[in-house]
């Protein structure tokens, strides 16, 4: 058998270095300046994973997910790519819900089988209504602001990392 452990009585006794052995020893930079882009990706900066793409697609996929509204957005953000045609998509479904909110605010109703034949809907069938479109229209709106900041701020940041550092921003 050529395979032995080793006995305890040759192994050196290791001990950590002390402190001022540790404190002299350089420490590595931990600041990397470079970004590392995947093999066969060419210029397209990646920010948090997706490209950021660009405001056409933006546009694009506002307009397939308004037009086609819930069944769009779906499509749309299923599908999406960039971070342009993500929140595209969801900027879409914001304009769906504003969309849907004037038109049951212009029907005065909930229900469908209502078309106007009554001169005075029920007052409180009309109350919830306008609750529902306004709650619609506010929640609409909301997801269109925050879906144009998202994209900004993914626009900003690869502004950022294409940017040349500078002696200031290093101190």
């Amino acid at each position: 058998m050529s395979a032995k452990p080793e006995s305890d009585s040759k192994k050196l006794e290791e001990i950590p270095p002390t402190y001022e052995e540790a404190a002299a020893d350089a420490t590595p930079p931990y600041w990397q300046t470079t970004v590392i882009a995947p093999a066969g990706m060419g210029d397209l900066i990646l920010v948090e994973g997706m490209p950021v793409g660009n405001i056409f697609s933006f546009m694009w996929n506002l307009l397939v997910s308004a037009s086609f509204q819930f069944v769009g957005f779906m499509l749309t953000y299923l599908l999406h790519t960039s971070h342009a045609s993500k929140q595209g998509s969801r900027a879409g479904l914001g304009v769906s819900l504003v969309q849907t909110g004037f038109y049951i605010r212009s029907r005065g109703t909930l229900e469908d089988d209502y078309y106007g034949e009554e001169e005075n809907p029920p007052s409180e069938d009309h109350m919830d209504a306008d609750i529902v479109s306004y709650f619609l229209m506010i929640l609409g709106w909301f997801i269109i602001i925050r879906a144009l900041a998202d994209y900004l701020k993914a626009k900003q940041m690869e502004k950022i990392i294409c940017s040349e550092p500078t002696a200031e921003d290093m101190v």
